[in-house]
C-alpha cells in the first residue's frame, strides 16, 4: 500500500523542470509515495504516471489560449472524475500546483471543494495581476510556498499560511562551467565577442522574436549563438538564422556570452544570477498586449527590474522591440565596459533576493509534514 498518492501540476517549461526536482525530493523523503503528474517531459521522467502533457501546448497571450479552452475544460472534468471524487479508483491525498494560474487556480478551487489538501509552490504573481487571487488562495491552500520574500507578506495579510522558500532556479546553475570545452564545441575563439540570443521557450515566441533580432545584428562583429529550448524545434530556429551557432547548453552559454538578448521570463533571473549583462525583449499580438495592459499593474516586464524596483536592465517591448532600437542597445553595451560592469554589480544584489538554493527540499519536507498532520487528525 502506498503511503500517499499525490498529484503535481505544472504548465510551463521552467515549472516542469522545478516540478521534476520536487518529485525527486518527495520520493527520496517518503518511500512508497506515488506521484501522478500533469505537466511536461521532465515530470514524465520522475513521476509514476503522466496524465497529460500540457507543457508542449505552450500557448501565450490572451487570444492565443482561447482555442485551448475546450481542452482544459475537458481535462479538468477528467481529473475530477478520475482523481477527486469519493470512491474514485485513483483518488489522491493531496495536490501540488506550480505557477500556471490560468488553469491551476481553477483546478485548485475544485480540489478544495472535495477536501483535497491543496499546496501551491511558485505562487501566482498576484502582485502584478489578479490581486483577488491572493485572498482566494489564502483560503483554499493548506500551504503557500513563495519564491520571493515579499510575496509571503502579501498572502500572510490575507490569512494565508505562506512560507518563503527561495527560488529553485539556483539549484540548476552549475558551480563550475567548462568554457574551453564549450568554445571548442561551437568553434569559438577565447578572444571572440559572443552575443547570446535566447528568443524564448515556445515556438510562437521564437517566431515573433528571431526575425527582428536577425535584422538588428546584421553587421555586428561578434559570434552569435542561439540558446535553443528543448521545446522548440531546430527547424524553427534554423529558418531564421544564417551563420549563427546553436546550443541547448543554456547555462554555459549565459556564462560565456558578453551580452544576451533575452526573452522575458525565468531566464532573466538565471542570467542575473550568473552575472551576464542582457537586454529583455518581448512581443505578443497587439490585442493580447492591450488586454494585458488593462489587467497587469507593473512598471516592468523583466523580473530583475521588478525585484530591484527600478530599471536595471533595458527592456524593449512590443513596438519598441524593433531592429533599430535593439541594435543601438547592443552596440552600446559592447562598446562600453563600464555599462556592463555596472549591471554586473547590480546583479549581485538580485541574486541575494533569490534565496539559499534549497527550495525543492524545503517544499518537499513541508508537504510531507503537512500531510502527516492531516492524516493524524483524520485518524
Amino acid at each position: 500500500m502506498t503511503n500517499y498518492h499525490l498529484m503535481v501540476v505544472a504548465g510551463e517549461v521552467s515549472s516542469d523542470n522545478h516540478a521534476s526536482k520536487l518529485i525527486k525530493k518527495l520520493k527520496n523523503l517518503k518511500s512508497g509515495i506515488e506521484i501522478t503528474a500533469i505537466g511536461g517531459r521532465r515530470m514524465e521522467q520522475t513521476a509514476d504516471f503522466l496524465e497529460e502533457n500540457i507543457v508542449d501546448i505552450a500557448a501565450i497571450g490572451f487570444l492565443e489560449v482561447l482555442k485551448y479552452i475546450p481542452f482544459f475544460i475537458s481535462l479538468k472534468n477528467r481529473i475530477v472524475k478520475k482523481y477527486f471524487k469519493s470512491g474514485a479508483r485513483r483518488q489522491i491525498d493531496g495536490i501540488i500546483f506550480l505557477d500556471y494560474p490560468g488553469f491551476n487556480v481553477r483546478l485548485a478551487k475544485v480540489a478544495a471543494k472535495f477536501n483535497i489538501p491543496v499546496f501551491y509552490y511558485i505562487t501566482p504573481q498576484v502582485w502584478a495581476w489578479g490581486k483577488k487571487r491572493a485572498g482566494l488562495l489564502s483560503r483554499i491552500c493548506q500551504k503557500l510556498y513563495c519564491v520571493f520574500a515579499f510575496e509571503k507578506d502579501i498572502f500572510k495579510k490575507q490569512g494565508g499560511r505562506a512560507e518563503y522558500v527561495g527560488h529553485p532556479l539556483l539549484e540548476d546553475i552549475p558551480k563550475e562551467f567548462r568554457l574551453e570545452e564549450f568554445n571548442r564545441t561551437l568553434n569559438i575563439e577565447a578572444s571572440d565577442k559572443v552575443i547570446a540570443v535566447m528568443p524564448g521557450s515556445r515556438e510562437n515566441e521564437v517566431l515573433n522574436h528571431l526575425p527582428v533580432i536577425d535584422k538588428a545584428l546584421k553587421g555586428i562583429d561578434a559570434r552569435i549563438i542561439v540558446g535553443k529550448s528543448p521545446t522548440v524545434s531546430e527547424a524553427t530556429v534554423s529558418e531564421h538564422i544564417d551563420s549563427w551557432g546553436m546550443t541547448e547548453n543554456i547555462y554555459t552559454l549565459i556564462k560565456r556570452a558578453d551580452f544576451i538578448i533575452l526573452s522575458s521570463g525565468t531566464s532573466t533571473l538565471e542570467a542575473a544570477a550568473i552575472g551576464t549583462p542582457f537586454i529583455t525583449i518581448y512581443r505578443i499580438s497587439r490585442l493580447s498586449y492591450m488586454m494585458a495592459k488593462l489587467l497587469v499593474d507593473i512598471d516592468y516586464v523583466s523580473m530583475v527590474n521588478i525585484l530591484a524596483g527600478r530599471r536595471v536592465v533595458p527592456e524593449l517591448v512590443q513596438k519598441n522591440f524593433n531592429p533599430k532600437k535593439l541594435k543601438k542597445e547592443v552596440l552600446k553595451f559592447l562598446s562600453d565596459k563600464k555599462l556592463s560592469e555596472k549591471m554586473r554589480d547590480e546583479f549581485i544584489q538580485i541574486r541575494k533576493k533569490l534565496g539559499a538554493g534549497n527550495a525543492s527540499q524545503r517544499v518537499a519536507e513541508s508537504v510531507i509534514e503537512e500531510l502527516e498532520k492531516i492524516r493524524g487528525r483524520r485518524q
